[in-house]
């Protein structure tokens, strides 16, 4: 008498996974794998504190407006606080913190957790504003930091920049 086997079962009868099967699981967890690492943030974590000059005292609604970027040459006033260039929105932060009569220290945290740059430099700018996103006014005290990022990471650098840093520090000038 002959014995049949099922392809999904041993001559046991214990249950196996078929070749084809470990090959699907491979395949998708290498899928997997590969969409998590490829899905990259747009940049390393920035955080640090906003100094704010003592005396001032806010209107209803104002916030701390907070724009990082990468850094194009020496800070100018007169030019946007950091410059949108085509095709360096994934490489820009902007956050709006309301603010408290009286407040004069601000922690801020702009970005995820992870993330990767090419650039290692970096500038952060903070102004008081009006409302939530408006624009730096004219006479407005504007506080920036340029920011190194740490080191490269991966093997030779491949992957950039991405360490963050938490230790920046912005002071914003009293009003003239």
């Amino acid at each position: 008498m002959r014995r049949f086997v099922n392809s999904s079962r041993s001559v046991d009868g214990e249950a196996r996974v078929s070749r084809r099967g470990r090959l699907v699981a491979w395949a998708a967890l290498g899928g997997l794998a590969w969409g998590l690492v490829g899905c990259d943030p747009p940049s390393p974590p920035l955080s640090g504190e906003v100094h704010l000059p003592e005396g001032l005292a806010y209107p209803q609604g104002a916030t701390l407006e907070l724009q990082a970027g990468v850094s194009t040459g020496d800070f100018d006033r007169s030019v946007p606080p950091v410059p949108d260039v085509p095709g360096s929105s994934r490489e820009t932060y902007r956050q709006s913190i309301p603010l408290e009569d009286g407040q004069r220290t601000v922690k801020f945290s702009l970005g995820s957790g992870i993330g990767s740059s090419k650039s290692g430099k970096w500038r952060v700018v903070a102004w008081v504003a009006q409302g939530a996103g408006e624009a730096a006014r004219s006479s407005a005290p504007i506080g920036h930091a340029d920011v190194e990022l740490p080191s490269k990471c991966g093997p030779f650098g491949f992957y950039g920049y991405c360490v963050g840093r938490s230790d920046i520090r912005i002071e914003i000038p009293p009003p003239r």
